[in-house]
């Protein structure tokens, strides 16, 4: 029986009949995986984002965070207050408008982030050397490709603002 546990894939072939619902589980697996990983050296998943996100963009409140990254306010707060704990992350007055607050990203932060990379990266190996170089190339491009769809944007947001009453 194919659709058991164990009995081959990490998935039932049931759900691999529907893309959402395959990528939903791996990607539930994956983050788990990455937060076992990240948690050697006192990061989470959301952590490392943050700390990517000022690494390329620069100084960010923590609402163009938060927009930049899909996280919600009251987790924006706790993450960035986590770094900030951690030496990670300073919040500051906005250079360029001091009515606002802006978070930094430390010397501490980038060798952290650095280390986290390393640690990514890895995962990274480790879970796509089940595919060939030019399948992990599409990968990459299907997941870019659908990370920047605009219609999924739209049906996150629409989620997020109108969540179901059952939640």
């Amino acid at each position: 029986m194919p659709d058991q546990p164990g009995a081959g894939g990490l998935l039932p072939d049931l759900l691999l009949d529907h893309a959402t619902c395959a990528l939903g589980r791996l990607g539930q697996m994956l983050l788990r995986l990455s937060e076992s990983r990240l948690e050697r050296i006192g990061l989470r998943t959301r952590h490392a984002g943050v700390l990517m996100a000022l690494r390329d963009r620069g100084p960010l409140s923590q609402q163009a965070l938060g927009s930049l990254l899909r996280i919600d306010p009251a987790t924006m707060v706790s993450t960035v207050t986590d770094l900030e704990l951690e030496g990670l992350v300073k919040r500051g007055r906005d250079s360029g408008d001091a009515r606002r607050h802006a978070v930094t990203m430390t010397p501490s932060g980038a060798a952290r982030l650095e280390e986290a990379e390393t640690i990514l990266g890895g995962l990274d190996d480790e879970i796509l050397v089940a595919l060939t170089p030019r399948q992990q190339q599409g990968l990459h491009q299907a997941l870019r490709c659908l990370a920047q769809a605009q219609t999924i944007r739209q049906l996150v947001d629409q989620a997020r603002l109108c969540p179901s009453p059952d939640r």
